[in-house]
């Protein structure tokens, strides 16, 4: 029932199948209009639509106009006795059915507590434009902390101190991660370093892409091929690279190589004939045993080595602190791409 002129109006089953629309086989064109002036938002379910034999001629004109016009149908059609508003496009040579809402359908925004355009920084959406476009299917990122699969495993990572090549800090933290099956390959070989009186000093691992452009950008032209072009991403920003060297088991300190770590000399080369016979034999030795595990060198950097499966898993920028959260919520985090500008 309802109330009109302050008396209840009662409907019996009668007057409501008598109001309930009859199942169709026609769809009703109302209008022609672009595409674009419908927004996404309004769209619902699609159909694919045949044509009966009779109307196979009529269905094709209206296929072929419409594809040369650029123009869609707004129609109604009577689905499981509910009338529906629709979209009909073409798709090639068959036409496509869409439901869509009524705007009343569709919930305000006002509801929803968002930040305001301005709290975005010019630079933010500078570097945010210029993360590089990604298409394909990835591994969700599982990146684990080294130091917790194994605590013999030492860490000096001098991109959290001003021991590094930019003269400044540009980690908050000092901590190193991988994605799983690297960082569980890196134990492996941990522990077959072990055997010889070695243990593995880890400088970096997983690192955000807003730190690889940074490197790039203050590193001079002639220098580029020691630092990766963010335009590409970096191994590092998918959690599969990492640099790393040696330090001795029995006085806890790093094992001389022929060139130090981020170098940007011909002596960082894993061909490098220089140095000491002792000192191209542990740089060879980390190598042997890093690629046993599925890891290659970089062509510039014995310390660097970047994971068999590094093309299976996104570029990120997400920063350390930023990790902890989504290991604490991983169903809530499970993304194929983390393109948020995030301090690590």
């Amino acid at each position: 029932a309802y109330m009109y002129n302050e008396e209840y109006v009662i409907l019996d089953k009668t007057d409501f199948e008598t109001a309930s629309p009859e199942k169709s086989k026609i769809i009703t064109v109302n209008n022609f209009v672009n595409e674009e002036e419908i927004d996404t938002i309004y769209f619902e379910n699609s159909y694919y639509i045949e044509p009966e034999k009779s109307g196979a001629k009529a269905y094709a004109l209206l296929c072929e106009a419409l594809l040369k016009s650029g123009k869609v149908g707004v129609a109604q059609f009577v689905m499981r006795s509910t009338e529906s508003l629709t979209v009909l496009k073409p798709m090639k040579n068959i036409l496509v059915l869409s439901k869509i809402r009524f705007a009343e359908e569709i919930r305000s925004t006002k509801e929803f507590d968002l930040p305001s355009r301005s709290e975005v920084k010019p630079a933010e959406l500078k570097m945010a434009l210029s993360l590089p476009n990604e298409s394909g299917k990835f591994r969700p990122p599982d990146l684990v902390e080294l130091i917790k699969l194994d605590s013999t495993i030492k860490l000096d990572i001098r991109y959290a101190t001003a021991n590094n090549f930019v003269g400044k800090p540009v980690y908050q933290e000092a901590r190193a991660f991988l994605q799983r099956p690297a960082a569980d390959a890196l134990v492996r070989a941990h522990h077959k370093l072990k055997a010889q009186g070695y243990g593995l000093l880890i400088f970096d691992g997983y690192r955000p892409w807003a730190i690889t452009k940074l490197f790039w950008d203050v590193t001079p032209p002639d220098k580029h091929n020691f630092v990766a072009n963010p335009a590409k991403g970096s191994k590092h920003n998918r959690g599969c690279a990492v640099d790393l060297s040696l330090y001795d088991l029995k006085t806890g300190q790093e094992v001389p190589m022929p060139g130090a770590y981020d170098e940007m000399t011909e002596r960082s080369y894993p061909t490098y004939k220089g140095g000491t016979a002792e000192q191209r034999r542990t740089r060879d030795l980390l190598r042997r045993v890093m690629e046993a595990e599925g890891f290659a060198v970089n062509e510039y950097e014995w310390w660097h080595f970047d994971y068999k499966d590094w093309r299976r898993y996104p570029i990120l920028n997400v920063g350390f602190a930023e990790l902890d959260q989504r290991a604490q919520h991983p169903k809530a985090n499970r993304i194929q791409r983390m393109s948020k500008i995030a301090k690590p």
